[in-house]
């Protein structure tokens, strides 16, 4: 995770493909940094719902009611989809 960190301080331009991939790594740990995520989720680059919204997906279907929370605090993300529901259930 530091390396991760690292890379937002030091960037000041991350281009969408970059942040979402990062995005995607940090929620993929098995101890996520709130506080990276958080932090890429300001960056308007990034699409926080892109991939039909994989990464709230992923989230549910890991059980991460922290991420899950993070995630739909953001306008951008939907829970209304039934991939969602079906990830929930999971």
């Amino acid at each position: 995770m530091p390396m991760i960190s690292t890379v937002l301080t030091t960037c000041t331009v991350v281009g969408n493909a970059v942040t979402f991939d990062l995005l995607r790594q940090v929620c993929a740990s098995d101890t996520p940094d709130v506080d990276v995520i958080d932090r890429l989720l300001r960056d308007t680059a990034v699409d926080p719902s892109a991939n039909d919204n994989e990464l709230l997906r992923h989230s549910c279907m890991r059980g991460r009611q922290d991420l899950v929370r993070l995630l739909l605090r953001d306008a951008r993300v939907s829970a209304n989809n039934g991939k969602i529901l079906l990830a929930c259930e999971k």
